[in-house]
Order: structure tokens, then C-alpha cells, then sequence
């Protein structure tokens, strides 16, 4: 049999198995197959007395083509014996003519049917061919071809912009092709068990199987589930394209590690929790080292102190204050903590990023938790917790611009550390935003301690008409708005809110002039890293890392006006602005 008609019994078989594929369920395999089979060899048959029908037609043309040139040899003999000069009669000519047409016809007519195809797969086969495969599928069988229809193809060609044309005089077309097939046979019975493995293709490709409800699917092709076997392998068909989907992989690779990095950071969080779990019935002890004022300046020392003594409390944990009179302090200060063997100690300040740090590092067995502290690098017993201050100045700045009657506001600031620095910027921000010509005046000064300086700076303001003064800096921010509030001059505390503590509840002079204060939850960022560390449900040790609170976890925010006589109108607009920069809708504009 030739290759041509071997191939055409191939792909009629696959026809067969197409039809015999598109009904019945799981259920239905082996009667559907049985049922194949016998169409399957009903059309060898057929296809076989084709053949030998055409090879007797043929032989007899050729014995009556015989039996006439026979004649004319006989009777040229015959006239050149009798040496007779008469040519051939034209009626034996005439017979030899169409008995050769009859045979050119019966030869064209067997090619045509070994060359015939079903017509679902004209475009494979000519591919096949056009590749320059047919003879190494053929004889260097067995294969299996995932052998996409004519209607996938031109789906394929039409996505792509090309012609069937263009496709068959690619110079890629053999590695296109090998893309799909896999050497050796693998029937449907072998298939079904190979779910989540992988074929390589003859050019190195992997090939997914999977195993569904729907059937098998290749490379989330569905397959048809039975196998046509022939002298070149088993091909099952498809509906999908014959070009390997390279986008799809990239996808897929990048899914891939994607999930692997989740699973990995998952792990990572795991091994914390772990670690933070064996620890958890360890932790008793607390000690904190304030920044130079103490845990009465009514600010974030006083608020830090409130965070470790409400987790002592729900916790029952032993808790140590040490305070610090100058910058020299810290380092003995924190000394002293580790000495009365603390499990964790709190520190206080932007001034004590080094001095924390250093000792994490040479106690890795004590967890450190550095307020207003930035840290990159660092080991895992050490966080640092950060808060928006850009957020919570500029929704003082916008109060401010709100209720200023000079357009004349004011800032009196301590130290130029990071937080300061996000606070002024933020106030001044805000401020702009409401009124883009305000004139905000503004200080740094040297010191968190000084409150004659403070009262001094926001004296000078106010005798250039600022008419709202906004403290941010400590003891010395304090003196500046008790200084301003005393003068009857609008004031804005800082930290916490201000009328409780450096106002008295309302007691001290002035503080029905206290519209407001700039507020972040020093407080709740201590007791959340304690409650972490003693295990307490819902809580996430962020060790190694920096625990930023800010507008959307209401880290920061504004104090309430209580005895100041500030309009709803006001409160409902500063309102309306937390709510913008809570959901990320504005920006302050504050790197």
C-alpha cells in the first residue's frame, strides 16, 4: 500500500472518530469505541476494494492496450514483409490513442484517490507535506499527532492575519508541526492516567495532560478520548491551534511564580507566627526609654506609655519606665532595660533610631519596638512604627485656612527630625489646599524641651498676624500654643489630643481657644506590637519590617474642637477630607 493511500486511511479513520466523539458521555466509551472500530474497518475494507477495484480496471486497460498494439505491430510487420507501402489504417491508430488516454486516465484517477482526504483536515496534510514530514511520519513510526481541524486552523489564521498560503511557506513550519507531535503511541487507555503530567514533543515541548468531566484535555485542548491505530502511530484530534500558544505559557510561568512567592511569603509570615507563638508564654516584662520630656509632656512620650501600660494590663505583664534627660541618656538608658532582663524594651523618638538599633542587634533574644522609627535592614526582634504626619498636619493645615480671619497662619516646631518635617509640610499643605494663597509662617527650633522658646517663637508670629498657631515639637510646640491660646489666638495641638493633657481638660488658660490637635495613634501602635509579641488573637508581629499607621487603618487623625467655637460647616469639611485621603482620592503631596 502506498504512503499516500496509508495516509488517507488514517484520516479517514480520525473522521470516523470525530463523529463517534461528539456524543455520549463517560459512561458510553466502550460502546462508542466497539462502535468505531467497525466503521473504522468497514472503511479499510471499502477502501481496499477501491484499490484492487482500480488495479483490475487498470490491467485490463493495459491488456486491451496490448492486445491493440499487437494488431499494429502485426499489420506493420505484415507491410513490411510484403514489402507493401501502405501505412497502419488510421482506425488502429485511432485505438491506440484512446486506449493510451484510457490508461492515463485510469493512472490519474488512482492518484486522485490515494490523495484524497477528508476535507476537515486538507490544511494538516498539506502542512505535513509542505513541511517536508511525510516520509519521516510514515516509515519512522509509531507517532501520536495532537492534529488540529481545518476549522482551527483558519480561526488561528484569521486571529494571526495570515493566509493558508503564508502558513505553508513559512520557514517554521516543520517546528510548528513538531510542536505536536510526540513519538510513540499514546492511546486513550494511557491518556486517561496521566492527569497533571506532561509529553515532550519531538521539538522539546512539554504537553500538559489533564483529565476532566469534559474529557482529556492537551494543553487545554479537549481531546476526543478513544485512539485510531495505524502503520505511522495514533492521532487524536483536536479543536485547537496548531501554533504553540507562547503567550499562554509566559502567563502561565508567570502565574506560576507569582503563587510561588505567595507561597513563600506565606511561609515566611507562618515561621513568624511560629516563632511568635513559642515566645508568646515568655513575654512578662516591658520596659520603656523616653525621648528627653518625659511621659508628661502630654505628647507622644505620655501617648507611648498609655500603648505599654493598657497591653500591661490586659496582659499582665510587668512594665519599667526609664526617662531621658538628654541625648547622652539613651544608650545607658536602654542598657539598663536589658539589665533587668525586660523582654521587650520600647524606645521612644527618632533620636534613638541608633541606640535601638545597636542593641537589637547585640540582643537578638529581646524584642525592641522603636516609636517614630524608621529602620531598613534590620533583624527581626526589632520594628519600627511609623505614622502618616503628613496625613494628620494636613488636615490641620485645611482647619486652619478654614478659620483664619488674617489668612495669617503659623507653625512653631522643635527639632527638624523626620516626623517634624512630615508635620510642617503637611500643615502647610493643607493649608493650600483649601486657600493656595494663604501665607503660612513657619519655625524649626533646637530643642523638644523648651517651652520658653516655643512661647517666644508663636509671640512673633503673631505680631506679623498670624491668627492660628500650630505646635508641633514637644515641650517646646506646647509653650508656643499656650503661649498664642492665653492671647486669645486660635491653637492646634500635636500627638494626642492636647485639651486633656496640656490643657487640662479644659482647666488651663485658653483652651476654649484649642480648635483642634493633629492626632496619631502612638498609643495604639505600642499596645499592637506588645499584643503581638504575648500572642493576643488578630495581631501580626512585624519584626525585620516597619508597621506604618496612617489615614486608611486610622492611624492618624483630628482631635475634637470641644470648647472652641468652630462651625459644623468646618468640622463636616476636614471630615470630608479624611475620608478622600482615607480611601487614597487625595494626596497630601508630602514625599
Amino acid at each position: 500500500m502506498s504512503k499516500k493511500l496509508r495516509l488517507l486511511m488514517v484520516m479517514m479513520l480520525v473522521v470516523a472518530l470525530a463523529v463517534a466523539a461528539c456524543g455520549g458521555d463517560d459512561d458510553d466509551t466502550p460502546d462508542v469505541v466497539d462502535t468505531v472500530a467497525e466503521e473504522v474497518e468497514e472503511a479499510v475494507e471499502a477502501v481496499e476494494e477501491a484499490a484492487e477495484e482500480a488495479a483490475e480496471e487498470a490491467e485490463e486497460v493495459a491488456e486491451e492496450v496490448e492486445e491493440a498494439v499487437e494488431e499494429v505491430v502485426e499489420e506493420v510487420e505484415e507491410v513490411i514483409d510484403g514489402d507493401e507501402t501502405e501505412e497502419p489504417t488510421e482506425e488502429a491508430v485511432e485505438e491506440v490513442e484512446e486506449a493510451t488516454e484510457e490508461v492515463e486516465e485510469a493512472e490519474e484517477a488512482e492518484e486522485v484517490a490515494e490523495e484524497t482526504a477528508p476535507a476537515d483536515f486538507n490544511v494538516l496534510l498539506s502542512a505535513i507535506e509542505a513541511a517536508g514530514l511525510t516520509d519521516a511520519l510514515a516509515e519512522n513510526g509509531p507517532f501520536t499527532i495532537f492534529a488540529p481541524s481545518d476549522e482551527a486552523f483558519e480561526a488561528a489564521l484569521e486571529a494571526l492575519g495570515l493566509t493558508a498560503e503564508e502558513l505553508l511557506a513559512s520557514d517554521d513550519l516543520e517546528g510548528i508541526l513538531l510542536y505536536h507531535v510526540v513519538e510513540g503511541e499514546v492511546p486513550s487507555e494511557v491518556v486517561v492516567t496521566l492527569d497533571g503530567e506532561s509529553v515532550t514533543t519531538l521539538s522539546g515541548a512539554d504537553v500538559v495532560i489533564s483529565v476532566t468531566d469534559e474529557g482529556v484535555m492537551v494543553n487545554s485542548a479537549n481531546v476526543i478520548m478513544v485512539d485510531v491505530e495505524a502503520d505511522n502511530g495514533i492521532i487524536h484530534v483536536i479543536d485547537a491551534v496548531l501554533l504553540p500558544p507562547v503567550e499562554e505559557v509566559e502567563e502561565a510561568v508567570e502565574e506560576v511564580e507569582e503563587a510561588v512567592e505567595e507561597v513563600e511569603e506565606a511561609e515566611e509570615v507562618a515561621e513568624v507566627a511560629e516563632e511568635a507563638e513559642e515566645v508568646a508564654g515568655l513575654i512578662t516584662s516591658a520596659c520603656l526609654v523616653t525621648d528627653q520630656g518625659g511621659i508628661d509632656d502630654g505628647n507622644f512620650n505620655a501617648l507611648a506609655n498609655d500603648g505599654m501600660e493598657r497591653a500591661a494590663a490586659d496582659f499582665g505583664l510587668q512594665t519599667t519606665v526609664i526617662e531621658s534627660t538628654v541625648a547622652a541618656d539613651y544608650a545607658p538608658n536602654i542598657q539598663t532595660c536589658l539589665e533587668s532582663n525586660a523582654d521587650i524594651v520600647i524606645t521612644v523618638g527618632f533620636l534613638l533610631v541608633d541606640a535601638t538599633l545597636e542593641a537589637a542587634i547585640a540582643n537578638p533574644d529581646t524584642f525592641f519596638i522603636g516609636v517614630d522609627q524608621f529602620y531598613d535592614g534590620h533583624p527581626e526582634n526589632l520594628v519600627g512604627t511609623m505614622f502618616r504626619e503628613d496625613q494628620a498636619g494636613f488636615l490641620v493645615g485645611a482647619m486652619a485656612a478654614l478659620m483664619t480671619e488674617t489668612d495669617i497662619i503659623a507653625g512653631v516646631y522643635g527639632i527638624d527630625v523626620p516626623a517634624v518635617v512630615k508635620f510642617r509640610n503637611g500643615f502647610e499643605q493643607g493649608a493650600r489646599y483649601i486657600n493656595p494663597d494663604i501665607t503660612v509662617l513657619g519655625q524649626y527650633t533646637d530643642s523638644f524641651v523648651n517651652a520658653a522658646l516655643g512661647a517666644t517663637v508663636a509671640e512673633q508670629f503673631i505680631g506679623e498676624g498670624a491668627d492660628v498657631i500650630f505646635g508641633a515639637g514637644g515641650g517646646t510646640g506646647t509653650g508656643g500654643i499656650q503661649f498664642a491660646a492665653a492671647q486669645g489666638v486660635l491653637a492646634i495641638g500635636v500627638d494626642q489630643d492636647e485639651y486633656f493633657t496640656n490643657f487640662d481638660a479644659g482647666e488651663s488658660p485658653g483652651a476654649e481657644n484649642l480648635i483642634t490637635s493633629a492626632l496619631k495613634s502612638v498609643d495604639v501602635s505600642v499596645y499592637d506590637m506588645i499584643a503581638a509579641l504575648v500572642g493576643a488573637e488578630g495581631y501580626e508581629w512585624m519584626g525585620g519590617d516597619n508597621y506604618l499607621l496612617e489615614a486608611a487603618n486610622n492611624g492618624i487623625g483630628f482631635a475634637p474642637a470641644h470648647d472652641a467655637d468652630v462651625p459644623a460647616e468646618v468640622t463636616e469639611r476636614i471630615e470630608e477630607i479624611f475620608a478622600l485621603l482615607q480611601s487614597g482620592e487625595l494626596d497630601t503631596g508630602v514625599d
